[in-house]
C-alpha cells in the first residue's frame, strides 16, 4: 500500500530495521553512539515521537531541531549550539561527529488512504501531516489564481512579506515549498497530491540541512552522516483494533562524510562490521 502511494521512490522499510542498518553502516565508518551526537529534524507532531525513540536507541538523547512540516528553521545559530554539544575525540579540541536525520511525515491507512489517521482517545479522523496539507492547499491557492506568470509573481511577492507572528513556522513552511516548487520547475500546484507535497518538503528540508552543513561544518575537525526521506505512519483505520500500526520509512538520501569523503549507504544491504 505505501509502495503504490510512493511510486517511484526507493522501497518502504520498516522503520526500526531501516534505523538499525543505517547506525550499522554509519558505525562502520566511526560514527558510533559514544563519539556521535544526534540531531532530529521531524514535524513536531507527537506521532513522530517512535521514529525519534528509535534514532535515540542508537545514539542517545537527540538535539531537537524539529518544526511544522519537517522543515529546517533552527539556522545558524540552532546548529552552532547543536555542534558544540557534541562529543570530542580524545578530549578538548579533538575531532567531533554529527549525525543528521530529516524526516517528513504522512499518514497511509491500511487501505490506502492519505493523509490520514487515527489517534487514540479521539474519535474521528485526525490528518498527518496537517501542515503539510495546509501547504498543499496554500501551493494549490496560488497556482489556481495565477493564470499569468506576472499574476504568479505578484501573488508570491505579497505572500512573501508575510510572517505572522502568531503562525511563523506555517508561514515559512509555505514559502519554502513555494519557493522549492519555483527553483526546481516543480508539478504543477493544481494537480499535486500529499505524497508530491510531502516529497517536495523532503527535498527542501534537505538542501537547507546541507546548506547549513557546508556552512557550518569544517570536514577538517569533523565526520558527520545523514539520512534524509518519508516518514510513513501505516497505521489502522480503528486505532487499537486488531489491524497493527507500522511505521515505515522511505529513504531519500543516506550518507556520510568522514575526512572529507563521501559515501553513500544502501540500506538494504548489511552494513560491514563495524
Amino acid at each position: 500500500v505505501v509502495a503504490r502511494v510512493f511510486a517511484g521512490q526507493a522501497p518502504p522499510v520498516e522503520a526500526s530495521r531501516l534505523l538499525r542498518a543505517a547506525a550499522g553502516h554509519f558505525a562502520a565508518r566511526g560514527l558510533t553512539r559514544d563519539a556521535t551526537i544526534a540531531l532530529t529534524a521531524f514535524c513536531r507532531d507527537e506521532a513522530c515521537a517512535p521514529l525519534r525513540a528509535l534514532v535515540e536507541r542508537h545514539y542517545g538523547p537527540s538535539f531537537h531541531a524539529h518544526s511544522l512540516g519537517g522543515a529546517i528553521t533552527l539556522g545558524k545559530t540552532g546548529m552552532g549550539a547543536f555542534m558544540g554539544h557534541s562529543p570530542t575525540e580524545g578530549g578538548e579540541g579533538g575531532r567531533e561527529r554529527y549525525a543528521f536525520f530529516s524526516l517528513a511525515h504522512c499518514g497511509v491507512d491500511t487501505g490506502g488512504a492519505l493523509g490520514t489517521m487515527q489517534r487514540e482517545g479521539r474519535a474521528q479522523p485526525s490528518s498527518g501531516c496537517g501542515a503539510l496539507i495546509g501547504a498543499l492547499g496554500y501551493v494549490r491557492d496560488g497556482g489556481a489564481a495565477a493564470q499569468t506568470e506576472a499574476q504568479k509573481q505578484a501573488w508570491r511577492r505579497r505572500e512573501s512579506l508575510r510572517i505572522s507572528r502568531l503562525d511563523p513556522e506555517f508561514d515559512l513552511l509555505c514559502q519554502r515549498v513555494d519557493a522549492a516548487m519555483d527553483a526546481t520547475d516543480g508539478p504543477d500546484a493544481t494537480k499535486m497530491d500529499l505524497a508530491d507535497m510531502t516529497l517536495l518538503a523532503v527535498s527542501a528540508a534537505r538542501q537547507d540541512l546541507e546548506e547549513l552543513i557546508a556552512e557550518m561544518v569544517d570536514p577538517a575537525a569533523a565526520d558527520y552522516c545523514v539520512l534524509s526521506g518519508v516518514h510513513v505512519h501505516n497505521w489502522a483505520p480503528v486505532f487499537g483494533g486488531d489491524e497493527p500500526n507500522v511505521e515505515f520509512v522511505i529513504p531519500t538520501a543516506c550518507y556520510s562524510v568522514v575526512q572529507g569523503e563521501r559515501l553513500n549507504h544502501d540500506l538494504l544491504e548489511e552494513p560491514p562490521v563495524a
